[in-house]
């Protein structure tokens, strides 16, 4: 039996290299959904309807692959972080975060179509989170850091695969699902590296 395609509804340079590391062979299609924050829901809630909605934005065009979406925010005392709108916004995130914990939520998106087998296609999916304390820094070493760049594009304002690793003392939880796919649930839940072939 042919294996079922895998779609990686992301265009993030990060998840496909975390991907990747799996050993499995996927096909990269930007999803077709814009991204707006959701105000009455929580940052588990939100993460999870923009990962569902971003894999659904590609089921027309691939209704017989396996599509895995993403999304990814940060929480902080009642605040939800997504990626800031400019340079000042990056270093006001930073600077409400230093020296204190905040929550990484990553959620994911798994859509089954139907298989050559016949079988119904379905939905799974689930949120994983992760803390992280920040050390304790000045507001000059937070714009150095949003001056390199790396804060935009990024829940949160960094990237602690990166150079945003400097700001952070410590973690609790999967790193990887900090810079956005969490493995070790992906790999167990999924068995990817028997299932899926390449476009």
């Amino acid at each position: 039996m042919k294996p079922i395609s895998l779609i990686l509804a992301s265009t993030s340079p990060r998840r496909q290299e975390l991907l990747s590391t799996l050993g499995v062979s996927f096909r990269v299609v930007p999803p077709i959904f814009m991204e707006r924050p959701i105000k009455w829901l929580g940052p588990r809630e939100e993460a999870a309807y923009l990962a569902y909605h971003k894999a659904m934005s590609l089921v027309p065009r691939f209704p017989a692959a396996w599509i895995l979406a993403c999304d990814t925010l940060v929480a902080f005392e009642g605040k939800k972080w997504g990626k800031p709108r400019n340079k000042e916004d990056a270093v006001n995130i930073l600077l409400a975060m230093s020296g204190k914990w905040h929550q990484v939520w990553t959620a994911l998106a798994l859509y089954q179509g139907r298989n050559p087998a016949g079988l119904d296609r379905s939905w799974q999916h689930w949120e994983e989170v992760s803390e992280v304390h920040f050390k304790k820094f000045s507001e000059q070493e937070a714009r150095d850091y949003v001056e390199t760049g790396e804060a935009m594009g990024k829940a949160g304002a960094y990237a602690i695969q990166g150079l945003g690793v400097s700001l952070v003392e410590e973690i609790c939880g999967e790193k990887e699902n900090i810079i956005g796919l969490p493995l070790k649930r992906l790999s167990s839940i999924v068995g990817l590296r028997n299932q899926f072939h390449s476009l």
